[in-house]
């Protein structure tokens, strides 16, 4: 037996079902007051999973990317990544960034 197959499988799993629902929880709630810490986690597994889900279809569709377990962690990672970007832009927005930006 692998001994690293255990903790292959668990970092998967949360790369999966979890990290790309939670970046785009925060994308959706900017600010720890929008959305307790419990709702959070709730909203981070269905958020991952269909994420994921509909990322890797589009992609296998649209784009001809075939359906491979690399193929399917890079998209994970995109998804993590844009929503992380998505999160910081919202941000910027309610510091009224853009308004200060563009008076000087």
């Amino acid at each position: 037996m692998d001994l690293l197959l255990i903790p292959r499988a668990i970092a998967g799993y949360i790369l999966i079902l979890f990290i790309p629902g939670f970046a785009f929880t925060w994308a959706l709630y900017p600010t720890r007051d929008e959305a307790p810490l419990i709702e959070r986690i709730a909203l981070s597994f269905v958020l991952s999973i269909v994420g994921v889900m509909i990322s890797v279809l589009l992609a296998d569709i649209f784009l001809g990317v075939d359906v491979t377990p690399v193929n399917i962690v890079i998209i994970s990672l995109l998804i993590t990544i844009l929503a992380v970007l998505a999160w910081q832009v919202r941000l910027f927005q309610r510091k009224g960034g853009l308004r200060t930006w563009l008076q000087h």
